[in-house]
């Protein structure tokens, strides 16, 4: 009643006659003025609340008229006076429908005794909220409920919660022979440390933790645990666990970090410092495997393509030179089906070797598949640098190779493309020193050509 009261005041309204309809279309919600419980005045957003079209479905009415029937009673708005502050309660609309609201009743004795003002504000969406609420935790508590992993809560060191497949992967006869045991105790005695007095410290782990769930039948399971912390206290745990009893590799896995475990908990920032660094190299082991040739350590096509269009961009930044060699091994498909597979892939491992010697340290020679190889020179110089390059190529790959005992002789067709002149971009340098190659292969092979140029044997200055 203040509340109303206070705002009247401020807003240097007063109850009269005259003043009454702008008191009441003051407020943003259901306000009206009764008399012996009678509808008098109401406002604009009354009429809107209870959908009437005008004042003539409202006004005379007795206000209980838009009350369901439990509030149907003549001392029913004296009721909602003698409470203190608001009061919940429900409202018929016109056309039947009902929706919650807060009441607010106070005397309006200027007037008379007998007259009342009523307000009535919407408070649905609230209740629909709230509702909605409830469904979402109930929808919840029935997805852990029946989620195929474990899930339990914990608060105090003490179990709070456990679903159904926690039970069971367990062996417990129902959820209550479970609540209220300290947590530690459907864990192995080796962990009683790290789920009783760290916790707290392990919560923050962001990785599953590997463990020993203990079984009522005494037997272990392999499992991994999440923790997650409820709230800012420190004391209340969600945890979540995974068998991978199923899993030998995860198994044998665990088996290590358990005897690692057993030894040093107290060590265990460094171990999680040593896993992250495993995982590094691995992965750095599976990008580099990704980049270069699998038989011969080259660079494969698709990191030297990265290379050319960035050696490609430096060079139109210095206004330099580049040189791209496409180079094809001449009798490499004899000695393959002669000598077998395994003289063939010891041949292109020797290959590589000799290729990677008769370069420059800024050279970079790559397989691009078969017995195909490509090399990039940045800052190739003049055509006398890059044909004395192509010039060592063939001489070393003329030598005979030892194929496990027995004698090897190759050749090589290479074709040369030089940036700018034969092609700006990868694209167009690849497919013009590809063609030479194959130009050089037309023309009886073992020997070099430029981009337009006739071929040229090694020892042509």
């Amino acid at each position: 009643m203040n509340s109303i009261a206070e705002d009247r005041r401020a807003a240097g309204l007063r109850f009269s006659w005259e003043t009454i309809q702008a008191f009441l279309e003051f407020f943003d919600d259901l306000a009206c003025l009764c008399q012996d419980g009678i509808i008098l005045r109401i406002n604009d957003h009354g009429l809107d609340l209870l959908r009437a079209k005008d004042r003539s479905q409202v006004i005379g009415r007795p206000f209980t008229d838009f009350m369901p029937a439990e509030y149907q009673d003549d001392d029913t708005l004296n009721m909602f006076l003698e409470e203190e502050g608001v009061c919940p309660a429900k409202i018929r609309r016109v056309d039947g429908t009902t929706f919650g609201v807060d009441f607010r009743v106070q005397w309006a004795r200027e007037l008379g005794d007998e007259y009342l003002v009523v307000r009535a504000t919407d408070i649905s969406e609230r209740i629909h909220m709230a509702e909605d609420i409830q469904r979402s935790e109930a929808r919840f508590r029935k997805l852990v409920g029946n989620t195929m992993q474990m899930i339990a809560a914990v608060e105090d060191g003490k179990i709070t919660f456990i679903n159904h497949a926690g039970v069971e992967l367990i062996g417990a006869k129902g959820a209550e022979y479970v609540v209220g045991e300290p947590v530690a105790s459907i864990f192995h005695s080796d962990y009683a440390e790290l789920f009783g007095d760290m916790i707290a410290e392990m919560a923050q782990e962001e990785d599953m933790i590997p463990a020993r769930l203990a079984r009522r039948d005494g037997g272990f399971i392999d499992v991994h645990t999440g923790l997650t912390a409820l709230g800012d206290t420190g004391h209340a745990f969600m945890i979540e666990v995974h068998d991978i009893t199923a899993h030998r590799k995860a198994v044998m896995s665990l088996h290590k970090l358990n005897m690692e475990l057993e030894q040093r908990v107290s060590d265990r920032t460094r171990e999680l410092s040593e896993e992250v660094d495993r995982r590094r190299k691995a992965e750095e082991q599976m990008s580099y495997l990704a980049r270069h040739d699998a038989l011969t350590g080259l660079p494969n096509r698709s990191l030297m393509m990265g290379l050319l269009d960035n050696e490609i961009r430096h060079a139109t930044r210095d206004q330099t030179t580049l040189a791209l060699m496409f180079i094809d091994l001449d009798g490499f498909k004899a000695i393959n089906d002669t000598m077998g597979h395994d003289a063939g892939d010891e041949l292109l491992k020797q290959v590589s070797e000799r290729l990677d010697d008769s370069v420059r340290v800024s050279d970079t020679v790559a397989r691009f598949g078969g017995d195909e190889f490509v090399i990039c020179c940045p800052k190739a110089g003049t055509e006398t640098d890059i044909a004395g390059i192509a010039r060592k190529i063939l001489a070393t790959l003329e030598a005979p190779f030892d194929l496990d005992g027995r004698e090897g002789k190759i050749g090589a067709s290479i074709g040369i493309a030089v940036f700018p002149q034969h092609g700006t971009n990868v694209d167009t340098l690849l497919l013009a020193a590809d063609d030479c190659m194959y130009a050089v292969k037309a023309a009886g092979k073992n020997a070099y050509t430029f981009s337009g140029r006739p071929p040229l044997p090694k020892n042509t200055h």
